[in-house]
């Protein structure tokens, strides 16, 4: 994979900015888009949410994580009416983007009954990876999340730690903590402490298990 320097360049060029011109819109240096550019120095998580907004790409794809250029993030993919049913998008991976959330894996769609699901405007399937959630949820069955920044204690919801990819967690509201448990008692709770980043990104509201 490419290295954070090598993207900036790359896109800084296909802008054709200098790196004084670049520097001038972000609000730094030249010497400083210098440094980045040969990965001399990493800029902060606000200049590269700047950079990646600039650009249009998502922030994985600056970091040299993906060579995907852009995420699409919530509000692009929509909940569309079908007759009595509703097509709902499948995504198979949920991370932070610089605007928010970012999809990085697009994979489709599901029908639901209108009817059984109500209030699921704002809703996507995830198709779930790993066991942590077994029995109960099992890898590759798709979770229908409804899209809410926050759950009542104890619900099953969709998060984002620290940046990382989204997972699904049972969401524990203490006085002064909030714990992530699993299902599978194999995996040790997450307690959210100061400084962690940390976004409820749905609540799970069904699971959809399809056999081949």
């Amino acid at each position: 994979m490419a290295t954070l320097g090598e993207r900036l360049r790359m896109l800084r060029k296909e802008k054709g900015l200098t790196q004084e011109e670049l520097g001038r819109i972000i609000g730094v240096e030249k010497s400083t888009i210098s440094y980045y550019e040969s990965n001399r120095s990493t800029p902060n998580d606000e200049i590269k949410a700047k950079l990646a907004d600039f650009f249009g790409v998502s922030l994985d794809y600056l970091l040299g994580r993906t060579d995907i250029r852009e995420g699409e993030r919530i509000g692009d993919l929509e909940v569309i009416p079908v007759g009595k049913f509703l097509q709902v998008p499948v995504i198979g991976t949920v991370k932070a983007g610089p605007n928010g959330i970012a999809y990085e894996e697009f994979l489709g769609f599901e029908f639901i009954d209108a009817d059984m699901f109500k209030n699921c405007e704002q809703c996507f399937f995830l198709r779930v990876k790993g066991d942590s959630m077994e029995p109960e949820i099992k890898e590759g069955d798709l979770a229908l999340i409804r899209r809410q920044a926050d759950v009542e204690s104890n619900s099953l919801a969709v998060v984002i730690v620290n940046g990382e990819e989204g997972m699904i967690k049972r969401i524990i509201k203490r006085p002064n903590a909030i714990v992530l448990q699993s299902i599978n008692q194999k995996y040790e709770p997450i307690v959210i402490t100061p400084g962690m980043e940390f976004r409820i990104v749905g609540k799970v509201i069904s699971v959809l298990r399809k056999f081949e």
